[in-house]
């Protein structure tokens, strides 16, 4: 290709982006959804619509300044255009409101887990970026088959009454917050309950996976456990083996240094929220939350990769790891 075509190429797309595309965002604008969800909702017997709305986004960008509120826009479009691609796209619709088309019908087990990934990798953002109060987010979905329109205005209502319904429990919250109290005893256990935070909560900066003693393990897990019962998070735990050529472990006078190696490796590739124990001299107990079985085979791997890393060339030592799905407490027997 002719240099001058190759730029000529590059300027239409460039154009082409300008006309089709949010500046800030990178993603579809509002004009852009509309034409391609009803081009892709003809081929399409059945599609699901997803209207997202960050909250308290004008307080955000009162508080923080506008500067701010554009760094969680574009956070948010990265990781719906990481998301969602191909068949499957998401565009910006207006302030901060996200869609998402998916050019087939869904059940609400998959919405949930997608609006779930979606809300923890953006509150994660909003972390890094050090924002006073938690990014969280409100949707609406339609799953079915209709025109374009038809499913957009469904899960504009369903945003709508979510909205409601957050809006009501937040002025429930503070209506009730004092109970009973009298504002001097509230201000008096507000200073208790300031000096029990201060109490409980780790002290210096958190950075890496916290490594429990297994019997503190155990009762986290049975927590986890419970919680499952109640939700559609998705937890695993993984059994790392630290062995020889041979499948046994490495001599006892060497064992407890390359353990300790291991146990720095694995602090550093887990997020803050995991956990995990050294389940014997050889062997390490992760439990990872709210990941896909893909996610969580990828930590296994990215775990392995920088251990051998480590490891001085010509060493007889691997790394072996079982991934297990945790499931909800049950009755005996279950």
């Amino acid at each position: 290709m002719k240099r001058e075509d190759f730029l000529l190429r590059k300027e239409e797309k460039r154009i082409r982006d300008l006309a089709e595309r949010d500046g800030l965002t990178g993603l579809f604008n509002r004009k852009t959804m509309e034409s391609k969800s009803g081009q892709a909702m003809e081929a399409a017997e059945a599609a699901t619509v997803f209207v997202i709305d960050i909250d308290r986004f004008r307080e955000l960008n009162d508080r923080c300044g506008h500067l701010a509120g554009d760094r969680v826009l574009a956070a948010a479009g990265e990781i719906l255009g990481g998301m969602f691609y191909g068949e499957s796209f998401a565009g910006r619709i207006g302030g901060d409101e996200f869609a998402v088309f998916i050019p087939e019908s869904s059940d609400w087990q998959m919405i949930e887990n997608r609006m779930a990934e979606f809300s923890y990798s953006l509150l994660r953002a909003g972390k890094r970026m050090n924002l006073p109060e938690d990014l969280t987010v409100t949707f609406g979905v339609a799953s079915g088959k209709g025109a374009f329109p038809e499913l957009f205005g469904k899960a504009k209502e369903m945003l709508a009454d979510e909205k409601t319904k957050k809006k009501n429990a937040r002025s429930f919250r503070n209506e009730t917050m004092q109970g009973n109290c009298s504002d001097t005893e509230a201000a008096g256990m507000n200073k208790d309950m300031e000096l029990i935070s201060a109490e409980l909560r780790e002290s210096g900066t958190v950075k890496g996976a916290c490594c429990y003693n297994y019997e503190a393990f155990k009762q986290i897990f049975r927590f986890v456990e419970r919680g499952l019962k109640r939700s559609s998070q998705r937890a695993y735990v993984m059994l790392l083996s630290l062995t020889d050529s041979r499948g046994e472990f490495p001599p006892l006078e060497d064992r407890s240094e390359k353990m300790d190696e291991l146990e720095a490796v694995i602090s550093g590739s887990l997020r803050t929220g995991d956990v995990f124990t050294r389940y014997s001299s050889g062997q390490y107990l992760l439990m990872v939350l709210d990941v896909s079985e893909e996610n969580a085979l990828m930590i296994g791997e990215r775990i392995c990769r920088r251990y051998y890393e480590k490891m001085p060339e010509g060493t007889d030592l691997k790394l072996c790891r079982y991934l297990y799905p945790m499931k909800a407490a049950g009755n005996k027997g279950e």
